[in-house]
């Protein structure tokens, strides 16, 4: 009897993912070590019980298998990393979803001297649900970003950044647009001791699409980086952001805060709080609000649980297609993590999301269960 597609997928993955973990000692290391090369492989499998973001989602079991390189050099004043990747993924019911999605990127860091910074670019397809649309799509991302640090004089120092971003998406998804970004910002640092900086900071962003939307936004921050207090670090960042589009203008306050608290060697959390305005894909942009919390536990050497948490609110000021549209979200996961060497790792895990929109397409709720297998030598 012949075994189901996804199953037998799921199979092949997993002897892939074994095989790299007993050669796991394979790695390619030449000029003198100054030059890296890692294989990596990634497998899984799971269910997935609404691949759309929408009220009519279907479930499916799908399995993604994923090949790449990883190219590291440390050797002068610059280094360079590269990667790439090809993800592959197999849908049991809908195999009219199977897609394969190649990715690449390149970044130069300088750690060292005066001026320190690092320049990435990436490209990359992706297949996957659009949040604002709630429907699946494909497209092409492109990004490339500069960062920079200057340290002025003593305890003074000066950041700064240049960003772009593409997405353009495929002829099939109709009504959707393609979306360019830009952005500035600069930051002025002051050591507030050696362990914290306070800093204050701009940012300047244009966006347009390849319908009618031209947006800029403005925004100003202050905040607090390193050791915000005994065991808890960090950035926080607040300020407030104003927006012109089309015509229109308005403003709320913004956030971008990261912290992660240890409280003992096994237990550690991480938390998030994030408030932006962004372009979306259906010629409109939303203001969104999301905060979430994670806890990792390690219960022995091998082998830690990890819980999740997240909520949101998102304002879409569309007007032409979703007017007055408003989304509140909430989900969180929970699972374990299995860690053989550091060469193999797998991860299973069940999440769950639920959105509430008033817009009735976008009322929805997925539930996922997924089994991962990592390698990388």
């Amino acid at each position: 009897m012949a075994l189901p597609s996804a199953f037998r997928h799921a199979l092949l993955s997993a002897s892939c993912i074994a095989g790299m973990a007993v050669n796991a000692q394979a790695l390619i290391s030449f000029n003198d070590g100054h030059d890296r090369l890692f294989v990596k492989g990634r497998a899984s499998t799971g269910w997935n019980s609404n691949i759309s973001a929408n009220q009519d989602g279907k479930s499916d079991n799908i399995t993604t298998l994923s090949l790449g390189l990883d190219y590291e050099r440390k050797a002068g004043i610059i280094g360079v990393n590269g990667s790439l990747n090809v993800d592959s993924s197999f849908y049991a019911k809908y195999e009219d979803e199977n897609a394969t999605d190649p990715s690449a990127s390149l970044e130069f860091t300088k750690a060292e001297g005066r001026v320190t910074g690092s320049w990435l670019t990436s490209v990359a397809r992706n297949h996957r649900d659009n949040a604002a649309a709630n429907i699946r799509t494909e497209s092409w991302e492109y990004t490339s970003g500069l960062k920079l640090r200057y340290p002025v004089i003593s305890r003074y120092s000066i950041s700064g950044g240049l960003d772009f971003s593409r997405q353009n998406f495929s002829d099939d998804n109709l009504g959707l647009v393609d979306i360019d970004s830009y952005a500035l910002s600069a930051d002025l640092l002051y050591a507030y001791t050696s362990e914290r900086d306070l800093f204050a900071g701009i940012r300047v962003r244009h966006d347009e699409t390849s319908g009618l939307l031209r947006g800029d936004d403005y925004a100003t921050y202050i905040g607090l980086t390193g050791k915000i207090l005994p065991k808890l670090t960090g950035t926080v960042r607040l300020g407030y952001q104003q927006r012109q589009e089309d015509g229109h203008s308005y403003g709320s306050w913004a956030s971008s805060t990261e912290l992660t608290w240890m409280p003992s060697k096994k237990l550690s959390f991480a938390g998030t709080i994030s408030k932006d305005i962004s372009t979306t894909a259906t010629d409109g942009s939303t203001d969104t609000l999301t905060g979430s919390l994670q806890a990792n536990y390690a219960l022995t050497a091998k082998i830690s649980t990890f819980a999740s948490l997240y909520a949101g609110h998102s304002r879409f000021f569309d007007r032409l297609l979703q007017a007055n549209r408003s989304d509140d979200f909430l989900g969180g996961s929970t699972g374990l993590h299995y860690s053989l060497n550091e060469h193999f790792k797998a991860t299973l895990s069940y999440g769950m999301h639920q959105n509430w929109s008033t817009l009735e397409y976008a009322d929805y709720i997925r539930r996922t269960l997924t089994l991962t297998l990592n390698s990388r030598f």
